[in-house]
């Protein structure tokens, strides 16, 4: 057996001892309470824990036993810290039963963190094996302001390798299913989180975006998340593959089962205490502010960039969000397609600065999965090799777009990195003036991905549909993601010749997705994945706006 699986066979088996061991110390038979405890929000767990109708230790007790179950159906959970949950639980209650009063808005609720996010004394290996064993010195400060205000982490959670990858999988953990079908991927790199949470195996959790992170697992699992703009969440003492990497900014932010409990732990984080204390110091101490819209909301929306096309049921999905908001009278404005083509482009240009050397360097023995493959090849490609490729593709072939993106994948000087970062500013103003202040928009609607899902291991050909996610990670936008529909076989079957053809700007992926006698979009297949939509404000800092806006979404489609 190779070094790599020696290891990571040995990390597993601890894991699952752990959990073996906290099973055999439950009480039993409160299977009955244990669902009635998860089939709450987090926002009513909480209430019921500071009326005292249910204590902390009994949620932890009924979210160990279910944060379980989730692994089981889907290989969601990296590390395990039932006991210390325990212990946490216990001290609460104490707290509680002696003074009366809760520690704070979160008292007593279970959550889960993405496993790059620090816990101290635990493993944030990130799925290699090169980093077990290498403990983590303090918590980070998220985790620090939310177990302030009484949350009880209780899980990490499964990541992709290197986490620039939307398949959930990797050689240490292995591969993470979506609850709703084991043979499509739960997204990434947040995409244990997402299971868990959408499996009621943990009441609110943690994840990072910098790509999409954490709306693509939120869309295929049919949870809640926001994404911030940078600087508002902190993100002191998280674990990172790139450390040092800010040409494109990357973020931490909730996952959730409702948008309620979006405003919680954002509440939560916004009016710590603690807040300034425990952040990096750039943090902006800005308190949860109350918005309020006007009553009739201007939305912009689009089903379609102008890089890859959406698929029938990705469309229906923006279509009938559309439909329910003009119906409830607010007005609906068609700003499609955008440029995600150029937000791909500079994405691109900056994340492979460094021909992805650093991203790839913990690899080591570890053997590299599918979902690297395209990422890994442009880079790899000598300069002159992969500027021909690109020429050929866009003098030749539909693929101009994706000409663009693989002419930007490898190393670049200092000078081409600063030119990079300054289209990157360029692009986000005009994109701001030409979608947000040309069409006056009080809020944008998009997709989150031309896809649905995507079956496993066809990431490695599909990487570049994360164009729309990464389009408001290049702008730096707060942008909400929320469940509106599931992909329904009667309604969303694949048209002929669907796919753009000749005047397509990605032919390779579109073909992949929509041509061809096995095409990745399956109607039939896919039937019941759920289906989320981006929500999308002009400026940074507006998770209060982005969580406004969903509620009135969310009280049309939901």
């Amino acid at each position: 057996m190779s070094g790599w699986k020696i290891k990571a066979e040995k990390k597993k088996s601890e894991r699952d001892n752990a959990i073996k061991e906290a099973l055999t110390k439950l009480p039993e038979d409160k299977y009955e309470v244990d669902v009635k405890i998860r089939e709450l929000s987090a926002t009513a767990l909480a209430k019921k824990v500071a009326n005292k109708e249910y204590t902390a230790l009994r949620t932890v007790e009924a979210y160990i036993r279910g944060s379980v179950e989730a692994h089981e159906r889907t290989n969601c959970l990296t590390e395990v810290l039932y006991e210390r949950a325990l212990e946490i639980a216990r001290a609460l209650d104490k707290h509680q039963a002696s003074t009366g009063n809760t520690i704070g808005p979160l008292h007593g609720v279970p959550i889960s963190v993405k496993d790059m996010v620090n816990i101290k004394d635990v493993d944030s290996t990130i799925g290699f094996t090169n980093w077990i064993g290498n403990r983590a010195t303090d918590d980070s400060a998220i985790v620090k302001i939310l177990v302030h205000a009484g949350a009880i982490p209780i899980v990490k959670t499964n990541i992709p390798q290197t986490m620039l990858s939307f398949e959930c999988s990797n050689p240490l953990w292995g591969r993470t299913v979506n609850p709703y079908n084991k043979d499509y991927t739960s997204g990434g790199s947040s995409g244990g989180e997402a299971a868990l949470l959408a499996s009621k195996g943990a009441a609110a959790g943690l994840g990072t975006d910098i790509g999409g992170s954490l709306r693509i697992p939120t869309s295929y699992c049919g949870t809640y998340s926001i994404k911030p703009s940078f600087g508002r969440w902190p993100l002191k003492d998280m674990k990172s593959v790139v450390a040092g990497f800010e040409g494109i900014k990357a973020t931490v932010g909730p996952m959730t089962r409702s948008v309620e409990d979006l405003e919680l732990v954002a509440r939560t984080v916004f009016n710590s205490t603690i807040l300034t204390d425990v952040a990096e110091s750039s943090i902006a101490p800005v308190p949860y502010r109350t918005i309020e819209l006007p009553k009739k909301i201007r939305f912009g929306y689009y089903t379609d960039n102008n890089f890859v096309k959406s698929s029938p049921a990705v469309r229906r999905a923006v279509f009938e969000t559309v439909e329910k908001l003009e119906q409830a009278g607010h007005e609906c404005i068609d700003v499609g397609p955008v440029d995600a083509e150029s937000a791909m482009e500079i994405f691109i240009a900056l994340s492979a600065a460094d021909g992805f050397k650093t991203l790839m360097s913990p690899l080591g023995g570890d053997p590299r999965e599918p979902a690297l493959f395209l990422i890994a090849l442009g880079a790899k490609l000598p300069s002159f090799i992969r500027h021909l490729a690109a020429w050929a593709l866009e003098s030749f072939t539909p693929n101009a777009g994706f000409a663009k993106v693989l002419r930007e994948s490898g190393e670049k000087s200092v000078q081409d990195y600063y030119r990079w970062t300054t289209k990157r500013n360029e692009f986000a103003k005009e994109f701001r003036n030409e979608v947000f202040k040309k069409h006056k928009l009080d809020g944008l609607i998009a997709p989150v991905q031309s896809m649905p899902n995507v079956p496993h291991t066809l990431t490695k050909y599909l990487n570049m549909i994360a164009a729309e996610t990464i389009t408001y990670n290049v702008t730096d936008s707060t942008v909400g993601v929320l469940p509106v529909t599931k992909v329904d076989k009667n309604l969303d079957q694949l048209p002929s010749n669907y796919a753009s053809g000749k005047s397509a700007r990605a032919q390779l992926l579109e073909d992949r997705m929509y041509a061809g006698k096995e095409p990745v979009y399956n109607a039939d297949k896919m039937h019941g994945l759920p289906i989320g939509i981006q929500v999308i404000a002009e400026k940074a800092y507006e998770d209060e706006r982005v969580i406004e806006l969903m509620k009135v979404i969310d009280s049309l489609v939901n």
